[in-house]
């Protein structure tokens, strides 16, 4: 009995010595092909940096013709797709959209994937597109709200920015056309120019708050700093100078030239 018990003992060991070695050498394995991490030696990518010889050979990427994603804590952080598309940051860009738009930073075009032609850089610039074409947005938070609207650009922090479905305006400025929503074919170039414009279209605004407070008026034409600047309904007027026309809220086809001309102008 006390043989067939030692001789018991010894087959359980070796059992057990060889169940041990068959998982040390199928880990080994696995930790060899990758699975539980990659040697820090050629052909492997190192994340303590890599010396190599020969530039074109040596890449981060795919070789097949097939997106190559980005994810940062397993949330989407951009793609670089063969067939157009190009997005980096943090949400930037929707997974299905179309290959025609291109996207840097947080949030930028992030819930988009039916409109085309689309660029937006800057946090959050573009972010609520919904079908928008042909729109470009460099600033934070550049047509942040557009969903629809078609052919607009925004250069500028906050140019813009709650535009929804106004068509071909263009804002390059901080803040500039800040409020327009469903404008049209609006022109606002500088610092605030046009700030508050909603619904008015075929404005021409250039200078740091020319037609600031023009909401409805249409048509209007001010160059220089504060010209227009406190327009709301008027039409057709053209205001050339800094201040020119500064005090006209709602009158209608007037004309200065100058610095300060028809600066008291309210209803006329």
């Amino acid at each position: 009995m006390m043989v067939e018990t030692i001789q018991g003992t010894k087959k359980e060991l070796f059992m057990k010595g060889l169940f041990t070695f068959l998982v040390w050498l199928v880990g080994f394995g696995m930790w060899g092909m990758g699975v539980f991490g990659q040697p820090d030696t050629p052909p492997w990518w190192s994340s303590r940096g890599n010396a190599v010889g020969i530039t074109n050979a040596s890449f981060l990427g795919t070789v097949p013709s097939i997106p190559l994603n980005f994810r940062v804590g397993n949330i989407w952080a951009g793609t670089i797709d063969p067939n157009g598309r190009t997005f980096l940051g943090m949400e930037c860009g929707h997974p299905s959209a179309d290959a025609t738009n291109t996207g840097f930073g947080r949030g930028v075009l992030s819930l988009d994937n039916t409109g085309r032609g689309n660029t937006g850089i800057g946090f959050h610039a573009l972010h609520l597109n919904l079908g928008g074409r042909y729109n470009t947005a460099i600033g934070d938070s550049a047509l942040f709200s557009n969903t629809t609207g078609d052919y607009n650009t925004g250069l500028g922090a906050g140019a813009m920015y709650k535009n929804t479905t106004g068509i071909g305006n263009t804002a390059v400025g901080l803040g500039s056309m800040f409020e327009n929503t469903t404008g049209l074919g609006n022109t606002a170039v500088g610092f605030d120019a046009m700030f508050k414009n909603t619904i008015g279209s075929l404005n021409t605004a250039v200078g740091a708050g020319a037609l600031f407070e023009n909401t409805e008026g249409d048509t209007n034409t001010a160059v220089g700093a504060g010209a227009l600047l406190h327009n709301t309904l008027g039409d057709y007027n053209t205001a050339v100078g800094a201040g020119a026309l500064l005090e006209n809220t709602e009158g209608d086809t007037n004309t200065a030239v100058g610095a300060g001309a028809l600066f008291h102008n309210t209803l006329g």
